[in-house]
């Protein structure tokens, strides 16, 4: 009986350098491009041994942390919210809500990006309108302000679930797991 896998087709040799590998024979790409992955997105990953310094894994630490607390900012202030606005405190609690559905929403729509292009670009895009929209929230005049700059805020706070394996992708490769 034949099963169901076969063996692939033998190949033509691509032309460039080639390097060895125990066992196997490594096609180098020649171009000044990424590789691709599997999939045909670019590969993030650095080609150097060198792994981040002290200082940015400190910096993208504290960035990260930043972020997820961005959505978190309000929760202690709702009392004073409801009270600068003239708000019940069911209607100042929307804030909270705002930012956790805005969350929710990068997750699946600002996220992906994160695969798509360069990471380095899209965390410090995503950290600049953060910025921003936390300044819009700050300086917000009415609740309908409030509610779009906590949510927009949200939105854009899944910069740290980009930063989290761009860090990986800047680690050296034998301290990737």
């Amino acid at each position: 009986m034949k099963s169901g896998w076969s063996q692939p087709a033998p190949q033509e040799p691509r032309s460039g350098p080639r390097t060895k590998q125990p066992g196997r024979e490594l096609h180098v790409a020649s171009s000044s491009t990424p590789p691709a992955s599997p999939a045909g997105l670019p590969d993030h990953r650095a080609d150097t041994d060198t792994a981040p310094g002290r200082g940015t894994v400190l910096l993208m630490s504290v960035a990260v942390g930043l972020c997820v607390a961005a959505n978190y900012y309000a929760q202690p202030l709702l009392d004073t919210i409801a009270r600068d606005l003239q708000l019940s405190s069911a209607s100042a609690s929307l804030v909270v809500t705002g930012a956790q559905v805005g969350y929710a929403l990068g997750l699946v729509f600002v996220l992906p990006l994160g695969d798509l292009l360069e990471r380095r670009r899209l965390v410090c895009g995503l950290t600049l309108a953060t910025a921003f929209s936390l300044a819009l929230t700050a300086i917000a005049p009415n609740a309908g302000l409030l509610l779009a700059g906590t949510a927009v805020t949200g939105l854009l706070s899944v910069a740290a679930q980009v930063l989290l394996p761009f860090a990986a992708d800047l680690a050296a490769p034998h301290q990737r797991m």
